[in-house]
């Protein structure tokens, strides 16, 4: 059964902050040696259901339509893509875990439907408890050129956030990352951090899952620009 979906568009409260871009040594900005406990090359022909909570149906909260055919597997790489009639891809991963390292190496095809999100962000374990147990959105891109993007920390019973952007041009490779310790939340880029809290009250304590997905925020769903994005692989730490 799919996790629960995120939704994009909700912005209550939003503080935006300046992240300098401070060069580290790897994502992970915990003390402890982080610990590989899954990745996934993409090497078969199909989703592994295994670990991968497909999201298919319509969801009418939203007036959006997961598409399960919105997925391909091929060559090493996994395909996402709102087609012209509007369905949406989105996936979760089947494995919770509280803090941690998600690493996703991806590319974003431009120009892309502006009406079209890509996101990649930990969901929490307890669906509802949401927005107070949490939401980290370590890449969310609305620049239909894909030459930036965001990142978003959900907090609070109000659904709160701290926002960030930063430049990069998506259509080409990138690692893009979240380090979550009890004490920061980290987004990077090829080991470049560009985003980071440190506030106590906006760093969840419980279980998250990653989600890789695409909003479409459109009145009328279908007639869409075909949007993509391609993922190479994905890897999970503890720490």
């Amino acid at each position: 059964m799919p996790r629960a979906e995120h939704r994009a568009g909700q912005l209550l409260r939003v503080v935006t902050i300046t992240v300098g871009a401070v060069v580290v040594a790897s994502a992970c900005t915990q003390q402890k040696t982080p610990t590989l406990v899954f990745e996934d090359d993409f090497t078969g022909t199909a989703l592994d259901t295994r670990h991968w909570a497909v999201y298919d149906g319509y969801q009418a909260s939203s007036g959006e339509t997961w598409s399960a055919a919105a997925w391909t597997v091929a060559g090493g790489i996994l395909t996402g893509s709102t087609g012209g009639d509007g369905a949406i891809p989105g996936i979760a991963h089947t494995t919770d875990q509280t803090y941690g390292i998600w690493e996703v190496s991806a590319r974003f095809d431009a120009p892309a439907d502006p009406q079209v999100n890509s996101v990649f962000l930990l969901w929490p374990e307890d669906d509802a408890g949401w927005p107070a147990a949490g939401e980290l959105d370590f890449t969310e891109n609305y620049d239909p050129t894909r030459q930036m993007t965001s990142g978003f920390v959900h907090h609070g019973a109000r659904n709160d956030q701290t926002s960030a952007m930063t430049k990069v041009d998506m259509t080409q490779w990138h690692v893009y990352s979240v380090a979550w310790s009890p004490t920061a939340i980290t987004y990077s880029i090829d080991g470049r951090a560009w985003f980071s809290d440190t506030d106590r009250f906006h760093i969840p304590t419980g279980p998250m899952h990653l989600t890789l997905q695409q909003n479409n925020n459109a009145p009328v769903k279908a007639g869409r620009i075909p949007t993509s994005f391609q993922v190479d692989w994905v890897r999970m730490y503890a720490v």
